[in-house]
């Protein structure tokens, strides 16, 4: 990072002028450095002296580095346990004119290292940042640029659980259990309500399973509904007190053939034949089915 910069003259004309003729022909910094770890390519300290090294001697100007400080900072600990040292170079660089005219900045550089190479990286970032700052050089690492390296960019597949499957042929609905609940949903007995849910649960491909399941569904309307039909009005369901000798006649009076006493039991396919001979109107009548 760079902390300040300052003319060692009070006009600086020389050196001015020669920086900006300098600068026109600066080259693009390169990046020949590459991050195996991490995956990304970024300009090491020779990046940029080649972009300039050539401009500034033909303008006669020259740069040189000081080390002014190291100063230890507060190691850090490894995801693996391990031990990194750390610590801060500050760095004076200046640009020199043949005048005797001269620009100097101050900058910092952290390294940090298991060994003893910590030193050594800290001043070759303060040494790349001052000569940047410097110079008015610059290239596309920037260290506030929070973005992951390419490898880690690329779009990841998605979950397979997340996309969603057709199902198969083989577990649709077979055109008879469709044709069987168009059927019972034309008896008036079954409640609009679920005559416009299957209305529109008919118009996509239907599970065999979720067919069943309306049927069964169906069939118990139609059965509640026939039960509730039978039941009489409260005031016809107690006669009048009967003396004895009139219940014994009347008992006489009523008996019938076993065989008449009670009706055969209704079959799920005479409900459905009552429930296809229902007047009432369904909105799949005379279409083909989904």
């Amino acid at each position: 990072m760079n902390e300040s910069t300052k003319t060692q003259n009070e006009n600086g004309v020389n050196i001015f002028s020669a920086l900006a003729k300098a600068q026109r022909d600066f080259k693009p910094v390169q990046k020949s450095g590459k991050n195996q770890a991490q995956g990304y390519a970024y300009a090491d300290l020779d990046d940029y002296l080649s972009a300039v090294r050539s401009a500034l001697a033909q303008n006669e100007l020259a740069i040189t580095s000081n080390v002014i400080a190291i100063n230890d900072l507060e190691p850090r600990t490894t995801k693996q346990g391990g031990h990194l040292f750390v610590v801060r170079a500050t760095l004076q660089t200046r640009l020199i004119h043949s005048s005797g005219e001269s620009i100097e900045t101050i900058s910092y550089g952290d390294g940090m290292d298991s060994g003893d190479k910590a030193i050594f990286k800290a001043v070759t970032g303060a040494r790349k940042y001052g000569l940047a700052a410097l110079l008015g050089l610059a290239t596309t690492d920037d260290p506030e640029e929070d973005r992951a390296p390419a490898h880690q960019m690329r779009q990841q597949p998605r979950p397979q659980s997340e996309e969603k499957k057709a199902t198969p042929p083989s577990m649709l609905a077979s055109e008879a259990k469709i044709n069987l609940i168009v059927k019972l949903a034309k008896s008036h007995k079954v409640p609009q309500s679920w005559r416009d849910k299957l209305a529109h649960l008919l118009t996509t491909p239907m599970h065999k399973n979720k067919a069943s399941e309306i049927i069964e569904q169906l069939i118990a309307i139609l059965g509640q509904e026939a039960a509730s039909d039978s039941q009489v009005a409260p005031e016809e369901q107690l006669p009048e007190p009967q003396t004895t000798e009139a219940m014994v006649e009347a008992a006489s009076d009523s008996q019938v053939a076993p065989e008449e006493q009670l009706p055969e039991p209704q079959t799920t396919e005479a409900m459905v034949e009552a429930a296809s001979d229902s007047d009432q109107s369904w909105p799949f009548d005379n279409s083909p089915l989904p």
